[in-house]
């Protein structure tokens, strides 16, 4: 097979533009900085097909976005480093698309990884597991003891609507004090698509949020996109303090009311999620019920 350079790709390359579009993944100064590293990372794949290269080019600039936001050098050998390949995938959340095979085939088309390494079977963390309470307890004291109001109010925003509402992402960006209504009697935080019902015991940590900050989003006026990217930075190495995760917040939601005995609907529509399927991954973190009955240990038939 050819591994000359296609014309036509390289001229993919040369104009390709993640940060066109609504839905571009860094902003035009962000790709600015990152685009030689990134261009150049791909290049040796150039010999493929140009539309072939854009998961290549999706998963290179993720990666360099991590690695810049870190301090990281913007060069190819230290971003397809399998020590920071490394790193970086386990960051990735599970429900995303994978782009460990892209970032290892780069890396190996520089001969910095291996095929066949012990990266191969990397293991990802299981994002579906819940914060245990000890856990949720070093989460709170952390934000409260940040270095400035601005950040303590947006870390305990974000664990409100993520472990008292199950809201995160997109559904999480514009929400505001005035989200918060009751149907019958119960408390529930509005989202573009559902409302979500809202554990009680978060409800005065709402309310600390919304004398904290009265008017505007509850995440505050940074880019919507930037903000757990930057609270995850301000919980970073502290000691006893776990990596913030916005999808361990929403597990630890779901799997509260699942304890709880919520049904299997009221779940669906209080967390957004789409179908019964999609609390198998929760499940295993739940303790389940006992199946025994009197007459059944003693022995009846």
């Amino acid at each position: 097979m050819s591994v000359d350079p296609k014309p036509e790709t390289i001229a993919f390359l040369e104009c390709y533009n993640p940060a066109k579009g609504p839905m571009g993944c860094v902003t035009p100064a962000q790709w600015a900085e990152l685009r030689q590293v990134v261009v150049e990372g791909v290049r040796p794949l150039a010999h493929l097909k140009a539309m072939s290269l854009r998961p290549f080019l999706r998963a290179l600039t993720r990666l360099a976005l991590f690695a810049e936001g870190r301090g990281y050098e913007m060069k190819v050998e230290v971003l397809l480093s399998p020590t920071l390949v490394t790193a970086y995938l386990t960051t990735v959340r599970d429900e995303a698309k994978d782009p460990a095979p892209y970032l290892w085939r780069l890396s190996e088309s520089w001969g910095l990884a291996q095929a066949g390494d012990l990266h191969a079977g990397l293991a990802r963390p299981d994002y579906r597991s819940p914060y245990s309470e000890d856990e949720m307890a070093a989460l709170l004291l952390a934000a409260h003891n940040q270095s400035s109001t601005h950040r303590t109010t947006t870390l305990l925003a974000i664990i409100f609507l993520g472990a008292g509402c199950g809201i995160t992402r997109e559904a999480a960006r514009e929400v505001t004090e005035r989200e918060l209504h009751q149907h019958a009697g119960v408390w529930f935080v509005r989202t573009p698509k559902y409302c979500a019902r809202v554990r009680e015991d978060f409800l005065p940590l709402f309310y600390e949020v919304a004398s904290l900050r009265p008017t505007g989003r509850l995440r505050g006026e940074m880019a919507p996109q930037y903000v757990t990217v930057a609270a995850s930075e301000w919980l970073s190495k502290r000691r006893g303090v776990p990596a913030l995760s916005v999808d361990r917040l929403r597990a630890t939601y779901v799997c509260a009311l699942l304890s709880d005995g919520a049904s299997v609907l009221n779940v669906l529509a209080w967390s957004g999620l789409r179908g019964a399927e999609s609390l198998n991954g929760y499940l295993a973190h739940v303790p389940r019920p006992s199946s025994n009955c009197e007459a059944m240990s003693k022995g009846a038939k």
